[in-house]
């Protein structure tokens, strides 16, 4: 079976805002091993997404993948961003499964703590938490997989695992404001 990018993908989030050295070589750590992005920028759809007050968006291309940054301005540690993957014919059902076993075999330190369906805006979408720990940044993340004519859209939120209780609920509205727009 085909092996999609989007777990590697997944830890830029966390560290792609934040700029010390420490974070870079975690980043670094997981995203060489990355064999082609050829799968990723695929989704076309336009959507929306709530934007928190003093946060900043930002459109950023990164190791050959297009990301759409939301953060806080004052904290480079916090971030939520959205990639698009092809699904290569895959169910919503197998993508999942696909991306959480490349997870568990791309970065050793990953604890996956539940994953699950759910309906973002009525379209039946995945979702998964879990917990890494590259170079020793604990890092927190929660991903949701919205389909749309074969693409994922990848919605990540992530944060130090010290302050994942004090953004859960922002992002969990961040999340559930994801909708396309026509």
């Amino acid at each position: 079976m085909k092996k999609l990018l989007i777990p590697i993908c997944l830890i830029l989030a966390i560290t792609a805002c934040n700029r010390q050295t420490k974070n870079q070589r975690a980043a670094d750590e997981i995203l060489d091993k990355i064999p082609s992005t050829k799968t990723m920028n695929a989704g076309k759809h336009p959507y929306e997404l709530y934007v928190p007050d003093g946060w900043k968006t930002e459109n950023r291309k990164l190791r050959g993948v297009d990301y759409y940054f939301i953060a806080p301005a004052d904290n480079p540690n916090i971030n939520v961003n959205v990639v698009t993957e092809t699904m290569s014919g895959l169910s919503l059902n197998d993508y999942s499964e696909l991306n959480l076993n490349n997870i568990k075999r791309i970065i050793p330190s990953a604890v996956i703590l539940g994953h699950g369906k759910t309906k973002i805006n009525g379209v039946t979408s995945a979702w998964y938490k879990y917990t890494i720990e590259p170079q020793g940044i604990n890092i927190s993340l929660s991903s949701c997989l919205v389909p749309d004519k074969g693409v994922a859209y990848i919605i990540t939120c992530g944060s130090l695992t010290k302050d994942a209780d004090k953004y859960k609920n922002t992002f969990d509205t961040i999340l559930k404001s994801f909708k396309f727009v026509n």
